[in-house]
């Protein structure tokens, strides 16, 4: 007897089932899920969310807003090519609320942007909205040190755009940020990458964007330690948030001499992160090049750190 082909119907049915679904589509690239979300209604809908459960740049969010988008002055002469990111002027979501809540992880890379036009505007209509609010990753990753760095690495700064992404697409639903340090097994996990030695955050910062996640469980970030030093008494209030989950906090470590007090200072403070939970230090690399402490770190400051933690959870 011969076997009948799968009827159409009887195809959607398998995709109408998420375990089959997510089996099917990761094993395929995600630009052949794009393809086969365009050939009906059921299949947009059941493959959307493997399709953009992971996105890797911001403009494919931006270009589903009404006015956002990237123009490209002179394409035909590339050396000669200018290109302009338009920032939305207004927030009508209608289209990107269909694939907003279906983002988990987002890297807001931006490659080839010469401008970006209506920043302060769009950052102001979107302070009080979650844009994606089922994110759970996200991840501001140094360049390579074939690019342009964020900035000038002399001035220790950070590249304002950079900054921005991240204050656009932060929300509340986060668990883990990622800020500054390259996934593991790039090219920067060598120990004597030194064009990544610059800071993002000072512990104030630090604080605040732990106080606006409460769902946060790991912050990788590169930190300016040697700001422990100018914390007043007022900074080592709990911050407000009453997770108990435990927060790993994934850094190069170092703090300035005398290495015990500021060990224990900074102890303290980080303490504050969880009134009602744990903190510990994870060491993105075992030995690294600091240029604000003059020499090569290794894990002995994450350790000591960890010391006056636990001595503290103890008391």
């Amino acid at each position: 007897m011969l076997s009948q082909k799968p009827t159409g119907r009887a195809v959607l049915r398998v995709f109408a089932i998420p375990e089959l679904a997510h089996l099917i589509c990761s094993t395929v690239r995600k630009r052949n899920n794009a393809s086969l979300m365009r050939t009906c209604r059921q299949l947009f809908h059941n493959v959307l969310p493997f399709v953009w459960e992971d996105v890797n740049q911001a403009n494919p969010l931006v270009s589903l807003i009404p006015g956002g988008g990237t123009i490209t002055y002179n394409p035909d002469l590339p050396p000669y090519a200018y290109v302009v990111m338009q920032l939305p002027s207004c927030l009508a979501l209608t289209r990107f609320n269909i694939y907003a809540p279906y983002v988990k992880r987002l890297t807001p890379s931006t490659p080839h942007i010469d401008e970006y036009d209506g920043w302060e505007s769009f950052l102001t209509s979107v302070q009080s909205i979650d844009l994606l609010p089922n994110l759970e990753t996200l991840n501001l990753p140094v360049r390579s040190h074939t690019q342009p760095s964020y900035g000038n690495l002399n001035d220790n700064i950070i590249d304002a755009d950079c900054i921005n992404w991240v204050s656009t697409f932060m929300s509340t639903s986060l668990q883990t940020l990622e800020l500054g340090y390259q996934k593991r097994g790039s090219y920067s996990d060598d120990q004597y990458v030194t064009w990544m030695d610059f800071e993002i955050l000072d512990l104030q910062e630090l604080k605040t964007i732990v106080d606006y996640l409460p769902r946060l469980r790991h912050i990788r970030a590169l930190l300016n330690w040697s700001s422990v030093t100018e914390l007043a008494d007022t900074d080592f209030a709990p911050c407000r948030s009453k997770s108990s989950v435990t927060l790993y906090l994934e850094s190069n470590f170092y703090f300035p001499i005398p290495q015990q007090e500021n060990a224990e200072r900074l102890a303290r403070y980080l303490s504050t992160l969880r009134s009602s939970g744990a903190v510990t230090c994870q060491s993105y690399q075992k030995s690294f090049y600091s240029r604000a402490a003059d020499s090569y770190v290794d894990e002995r400051p994450k350790d000591m750190i960890n010391a006056e933690l636990a001595q503290l959870r103890l008391s």
